[in-house]
């Protein structure tokens, strides 16, 4: 009977325990749900959740935030979105060519979102509805294209068929989704099997122009090349020829300036002997040098005067 008593008498203080430990347990639940985060690969808006509205003055990046009771972010990928159109995932697009024909094409591309953009892109399509539309759009797109280009263009020419996707894509889901486009390629192209004969005969003939074409070039190059080589043989020649020339002038140029200079010299000794004898006209000179060689004989060893007067003019006597 004692014992009852005394849990009689500790009900009180055991039910405020039990109390205060509800209070701080809803405190803490509150608490946790008043916080919200974003991963480091995707953006946020943040949605009241009492007055249902977005919080339309910013974008949230990663991290975890107080935003209070009742709000949560909307969540939006930051990173490149991957779309394929294959038969891997059954979806390859049939589409039609400017001749008529029927190609059944894969492709794929990568995408990102425009972040100050995500406001008007959440009220134009609401969580992930976009995305949806991002499929239509290149879907559509790719249809559009493929109809400005012949059926051989897209198994020679796939390059600038991926190029001009590419550009009316990028520029459809920049203004229509608010995407930047960041690549685009095609990954393959199938034909009909009635088809596939008449196209691979396209194909010959248009290898065949390549390579004809390719033949032409290279002839005319290695023409060229001919060409280059005469005229690099006639320079050689030329070359050789002036400098023959050229060697023959300074050979001639050497000797008259040798004659010159020896010239010179023999006037300036016969002045000098003229001086020293007492000459005071040429005559008396020249009559000097030819009486000397005379007297000297030609075939003597003369020296003197006589050598400067080996070569005697016509005309003067003794």
């Amino acid at each position: 009977m004692g014992f009852c008593r005394d849990l009689r008498d500790n009900r009180p203080l055991t039910i405020k325990i039990g109390v205060s430990i509800s209070i701080i347990i809803t405190i803490i639940v509150l608490i946790a749900k008043s916080f919200d985060g974003i991963d480091a690969h995707q953006y946020g808006l943040l949605y009241n959740g009492v007055s249902v509205k977005i919080d339309n003055d910013n974008v949230y990046d990663t991290g975890l935030y107080f935003v209070g009771l009742g709000n949560s972010f909307i969540h939006f990928p930051r990173n490149q979105q991957y779309l394929e159109f294959s038969n891997t995932f059954r979806n390859s697009l049939d589409v039609w060519s400017s001749d008529g024909e029927v190609l059944y094409v894969e492709a794929s591309l990568y995408y990102t979102l425009k972040k100050d953009k995500l406001h008007t892109l959440y009220y134009s399509y609401e969580d992930n509805e976009w995305s949806e539309v991002v499929n239509a759009i290149a879907a559509e797109t790719i249809r559009d294209v493929a109809t400005t280009f012949d059926t051989l263009s897209f198994f020679t020419n796939r390059s600038l068929i991926d190029d001009g996707i590419q550009s009316v894509l990028s520029t459809r889901l920049s203004n229509e989704i608010y995407c930047n486009l960041v690549t685009f390629n095609i990954l393959a192209i199938d034909i009909p099997q009635n088809f596939e004969n008449a196209i691979l005969s396209k194909l010959i003939s248009a290898q065949d122009v390549l390579t004809s074409t390719r033949l032409r070039d290279s002839q005319l190059i290695r023409q060229a090349i001919s060409v280059v080589e005469a005229r690099g043989n006639a320079n050689i020649t030329t070359i050789q020829a002036a400098a023959n020339a050229q060697g023959i002038g300074i050979t001639k140029n050497t000797e008259a300036y040798i004659f010159e200079h020896y010239a010179k010299i023999r006037a300036e000794q016969l002045l000098l002997l003229a001086h020293d004898l007492g000459f005071t006209t040429v005559q008396e000179l020249l009559q000097y040098v030819y009486t000397d060689i005379i007297r000297a004989g030609i075939n003597s060893d003369v020296t003197g005067a006589s050598k400067l007067a080996i070569n005697i003019p016509e005309g003067v006597t003794g």
